[in-house]
């Protein structure tokens, strides 16, 4: 299918960045890259903090970004600045497709009539937990707090997700961003 251009792919799980390159050595346009960070869930024994993780990527150099099932693994200081390396590394005008877990006023009440399938209990700086022992195990976030860590991205559209109990367009809500 994408036979102009490239791929590159950051991933924290060591096995599947190898099984990538293996599976797609067929194709150079297609790359993946382990980034060693830090993470209860996935990667205890990383290296490197994901509030301190730069892309490895020149600015501006790509049009399309898209992390799925990422942004409801990690804290707000890394959403931050994964956002922020988001943006860097975005051509103007690009896109950015990402999966949440946006805590807005359908969620709260899927959650208040326990028909979500999450609780979201746990309290943490700017973001909330299902698990206070493993955090990473999933996180939401408000979506006025999602917003301000995701400028100078602007949020173009939101997908509720399964997740609410109720039929979406994926299991985790969809947002969509533009670059300036």
């Amino acid at each position: 299918y994408l036979t102009t251009g490239t791929y590159d792919g950051l991933e924290i799980i060591k096995p599947s960045v190898d099984w990538c390159s293996e599976a797609y050595a067929q194709w150079p346009n297609f790359r993946f890259h382990h980034a060693d960070i830090h993470n209860l869930r996935y990667n205890a024994k990383g290296s490197v903090d994901g509030a301190d993780y730069r892309f490895p990527f020149e600015d501006d150099s790509f049009h399309f970004v898209f992390l799925t099932s990422v942004f409801t693994h990690m804290q707000a200081r890394e959403v931050g600045n994964y956002f922020a390396e988001i943006a860097r590394v975005l051509a103007p005008g690009g896109t950015a497709f990402i999966t949440a877990f946006l805590l807005d006023d359908d969620a709260r009440a899927a959650l208040a009539a326990k028909s979500a399938h999450y609780s979201f209990k746990v309290v943490l700086d700017d973001c909330y937990a299902e698990d206070a022992k493993v955090p990473e195990k999933a996180i939401a976030f408000d979506p006025d707090v999602y917003s301000r860590l995701a400028s100078p991205l602007v949020m173009a559209e939101m997908l509720p997700g399964d997740w609410r109990g109720k039929k979406g367009t994926s299991f985790q809500d969809i947002t969509i961003l533009r670059a300036a």
